[in-house]
């Protein structure tokens, strides 16, 4: 299993913006999220991950949401409410 988790710095103002987009893009069972926002340390700062079984699966969720009109939208609205962005993938280790 693998944690992607991304991070965008969101324009000054437009977090509450930020937060309801994410909201909208669908999760299923395959594809649950998790939103965070910056509460210290950094501002204007979100950041969202979910889980994935493989980067087999990571890369057809991408293009699959790449393909849809949902994603189209998506970057479409999206790009106007962020300045950069970054992305990590983790993997759990049990102590």
């Amino acid at each position: 299993m693998y944690i992607m988790r991304v991070e965008w710095q969101v324009k000054p103002g437009r977090m509450q913006e930020a937060v309801a987009v994410l909201k909208r893009i669908k999760t299923t069972p395959r594809f649950p999220r998790r939103i965070y926002s910056s509460n210290w340390g950094q501002f204007w700062k979100i950041s969202w991950d979910f889980e994935v079984e493989s980067m087999d699966e990571w890369q057809t969720i991408n293009k699959e949401f790449a393909a849809s009109p949902e994603g189209a939208e998506f970057w479409k609205t999206w790009n106007e409410l962020v300045v950069a962005g970054s992305g990590q993938t983790w993997v759990p280790v049990d102590l």
